[in-house]
């Protein structure tokens, strides 16, 4: 199974290593990694752009949230009920981010821990409780194993095929054959269809002169059909046509704009890539059910079609924040940002006493 279809499971727990919740942490990675998941534990990070880089954006990656929610101070002594210690304060907030995000849940207690704290008493209507920690590995995993949600064949996102940089020659007069290349475009959601998926190339690269090219934004066509917009189903895949050459001209790529509905020369100039050598291409693929997805390919022009070469240079993400592109996680361009709500979850203020922060699990 490819890394690109392995569900990934953000691990949400104490990592205080005089009482083993570290090796407990590595352990469960270790099983989950062997039965096909991509985990991430979630380690100390030491400033707000370390929560930023790495908590918040595993956080939106992931499929799945592991939550365990150790003792930590006592609260409460000799009661008829015994000991009350709270849970884990970072994971909790964690646990606040998941939801919000709607990954699945699956929550284990220590012991002691206070129940229906704070966020919990409202997102999660089940814990499973544990008492020794050795044990806690096994635990998780039998009852994943036991969860029909849980499965490693999928992923929420769309992605560019690894090995989907597909050519077709065509005839379009007798002595004149083209190379039509095309990526191919996956849905990795293992129910989820992706409805109005719609591509860009959002930045070109000449790697000769260094020039760098941010067109105007019009739409790429999708293999077979004239529309604007393309349905993938889930766990399928639509061919969307990344360029084309001619044998008459092979020192020029002309980027496959959906010529149907542009109307416009002033594109092809732009959209044209001229001369023998190297290109980077930003392209983008855009839906209403899923956050945009990006990759640069890298092509290379020379003197005969043959000596065409087509591939992805970087690898593909979904993009976290607004300011990383024109497109932000919701497929929406910069111009219509103003419309979504970009709350702390998305958007991240720098920290106002230019200091380290230090968050503590």
């Amino acid at each position: 199974m490819s890394e690109h279809e392995r569900a990934r499971v953000f691990i949400s727990c104490g990592q205080r290593e005089d009482s083993g919740e570290v090796a407990i942490a590595e352990e469960i990675e270790r099983m989950l990694i062997s039965e096909g998941y991509q985990p991430y534990i979630a380690c100390k990070q030491q400033s707000l752009d370390g929560l930023k880089e790495n908590i918040f954006r595993n956080l939106a990656e992931s499929e799945y949230f592991l939550f365990i929610d150790y003792r930590r101070e006592e609260l409460a002594s000799g009661s008829e009920k015994g000991e009350i210690f709270r849970g884990s304060l970072f994971s909790h907030q964690e646990l606040a981010i998941a939801s919000y995000l709607g990954l699945e849940v699956l929550a284990f207690r220590e012991d002691g821990v206070i129940k229906l704290d704070g966020i919990v008493g409202f997102v999660l209507a089940n814990f499973f409780p544990f008492s020794n920690r050795r044990d806690l590995p096994h635990l998780v995993m039998n009852k994943i194993a036991q969860d029909k949600r849980w499965d490693p064949h999928w992923r929420n996102e769309l992605s560019f095929a690894p090995g989907g940089l597909e050519f077709i020659e065509r005839e379009a007069e007798r002595h004149n054959p083209s190379r039509y290349y095309q990526i191919a475009v996956n849905n990795l959601h293992r129910e989820k269809t992706a409805r109005e998926c719609v591509a860009y190339v959002d930045r070109i690269v000449d790697l000769s002169t260094g020039k760098i090219e941010i067109p105007d934004l019009v739409e790429l066509k999708w293999s077979g059909v004239i529309t604007r917009e393309a349905v993938i189903p889930a766990k399928k895949s639509r061919l969307l046509d990344a360029f084309h050459v001619s044998s008459a001209a092979p020192k020029v790529a002309r980027i496959g704009i959906n010529r149907f509905i542009v109307d416009s020369t002033r594109f092809r100039d732009t959209y044209d890539l001229t001369g023998a050598g190297d290109f980077e291409i930003d392209y983008v693929v855009c839906s209403r059910e899923f956050a945009a997805l990006r990759s640069t390919f890298i092509l290379h022009l020379g003197n005969r079609l043959e000596d065409i070469e087509f591939r992805i240079k970087s690898k593909q993400r979904r993009f976290v924040t607004p300011e990383e592109s024109r497109f932000n996680t919701m497929g929406l361009t910069q111009d219509a940002q103003s419309q979504f709500d970009w709350d702390s979850i998305k958007r991240y203020p720098a920290n106002p006493s230019g200091g380290t922060a230090n968050f503590e699990l």
